[in-house]
């Protein structure tokens, strides 16, 4: 009530002012006085999503290990990660950090652009190696040894993150300052900062950084300040810095991970971290365009055949430019903030030349020359290869060939991207470099939790494809 009695109070004032104004300037139209002392009720209204009884109603448990979940009042997802010890979810001290949160928190992910990857560390009041901890977080997360960063990707871009960061005391310099980059289309959208605390400050050693891309703060976040409404993010890096600006090599710690977007869980999370890039390379194709089929070399003469009633096609084997495909993957790498090999742990009966797309978690662990998990079934030969495995909307098929027919109707020209779908699956095809590829996610009599014809669906498969340079040479 003194919210809607303050906005009488001052539309009464903007009232008299008006008509003080009226009689020295008669020309006013009495009916625009009229209407500006009319006081539009719906301005002091708060809006559905922000009313209090159903935000309290909807308020996730943050103090869970991890979760994932809507609030009615807002529409928005909320994802949270705490690095408390939970022997059920495998968040034990010394494990990876990227397997746990799978099918928890949105398909979070963390990466240390190091191979061995971001670990949970206990950090007790008595060590010397972490900052303090917050009462109820005994866990927590480093970044590896000497990166300096620590990159947080999600399963689609979020609207808002917020986490507690720390030095992890015990090597090197410390920094001064932490610094949040919220990157987007591959280039930083927004940046926040924050002083490193000490440890006998209130918040324990803990900073507190916050990137937001809504128009208003929201519980899941305990967002500051807002950016630009309707801002989202792909991906969030943590630095560490001196008060210069230049970075140190000390790992960091992370704890209370909150995160807030649109969209909800997505199909493939399992699958390894979105890789991105396929765009670029599909565009470095069509830019290629003719040159690709000018080049290649004719396995098989097109036209009549003795013997046979109808013409057989014109086969052709395209021709592969390394250096060209190399680059696009080095390209990839770097956005992903990830060391990976070149070449992936999937050896064909005969050396390969076609260079092989596939998401990271097809190998056990991820690691790349680790081989294939055993639901994944491989197939190479020198001009193709074929990919099997298992997904949760269904079985997964990626082929890729250098073999093809020049002029054929169905066959996508260089660059171009098809997605269709059927009561049997959804499918795509593109040809990238020469080599023609599809992805298929094909619909089976297994019991499945989302539909397995859904082009959407397939997109963020695609989203998740790592290119990978063929074995010869």
């Amino acid at each position: 009530m003194r919210f809607i009695q303050g906005l009488t109070a001052t539309a009464v004032l903007i009232a008299a002012s008006t008509a003080a104004y009226a009689q020295q300037a008669p020309q006013i139209d009495p009916e625009v006085l009229r209407r500006a002392q009319v006081l539009d009720q719906s301005r002091v209204q708060l809006p559905d999503r922000l009313q209090a009884d159903r935000v309290q109603a909807d308020e996730p448990d943050f103090n869970t290990g991890s979760g994932y979940q809507l609030n009615e009042g807002n529409g928005l997802w909320y994802g949270w990660v705490n690095f408390d010890q939970d022997r059920q979810l495998g968040l034990l001290e010394g494990r990876l950090a990227n397997l746990g949160w799978r099918e928890q928190a949105g398909g979070v992910r963390f990466a240390t652009g190091q191979r061995e990857g971001a670990r949970i560390i206990r950090c007790g009041t008595g060590s010397n190696t972490c900052a303090l901890p917050q009462p109820d977080s005994p866990d927590a997360l480093i970044a590896g040894a000497g990166s300096g960063f620590i990159r947080i990707d999600f399963a689609q871009p979020v609207s808002a993150v917020t986490a507690l960061v720390a030095p992890d005391r015990g090597f090197g310099t410390e920094p001064e300052l932490f610094v949040m980059e919220g990157w987007r289309n591959g280039d930083t959208a927004a940046v926040t900062r924050g002083e490193v605390q000490i440890y006998d400050s209130n918040a324990q050693g803990w900073t507190r950084l916050t990137l937001s891309g809504l128009a208003d703060a929201t519980r899941a976040t305990t967002a500051a300040t807002a950016a630009a409404s309707g801002q989202e993010f792909d991906y969030v890096i943590i630095r560490g810095v001196t008060a210069n600006g230049a970075e140190t090599r000390t790992p960091i710690v992370v704890d209370a991970l909150r995160f807030a977007d649109r969209y909800g869980p997505t199909p493939f999370d399992s699958l390894g971290p979105r890789a991105g890039g396929l765009q670029d390379m599909l565009e470095e194709t069509r830019r290629l365009g003719a040159t690709l089929t000018s080049r290649g070399e004719i396995v098989q003469q097109g036209g009549r055949r003795e013997g046979l009633r109808y013409p057989v096609a014109e086969r052709m084997r395209m021709p592969m430019d390394r250096p060209t495909i190399r680059n696009a993957a080095l390209r990839q790498r770097q956005i992903m903030a990830m060391d990976l090999p070149e070449v992936a742990g999937l050896r064909g009966r005969e050396p390969m030349t076609v260079p092989i797309l596939a998401p990271l978690g097809i190998f056990n662990g991820e690691d790349p020359a680790a081989g294939a998990a055993d639901h994944v079934r491989f197939t190479g030969r020198q001009d193709y290869f074929h990919l099997r495995f298992n997904s949760e909307i269904g079985r997964v098929v990626i082929s890729g060939t250098r073999i093809v027919t020049p002029g054929r109707a169905d066959e996508p020209g260089p660059g171009e991207l098809q997605i269709s779908s059927g009561y049997d699956g959804a499918y795509a095809s593109f040809n990238l470099y020469g080599a023609a590829y599809s992805v298929r996610v094909a619909c089976g009599t297994e019991e499945i939790d989302e539909p397995c014809n859904d082009p959407e669906a397939l997109r963020t498969l695609l989203d998740r494809l790592i290119l990978w340079m063929p074995e010869e040479g």
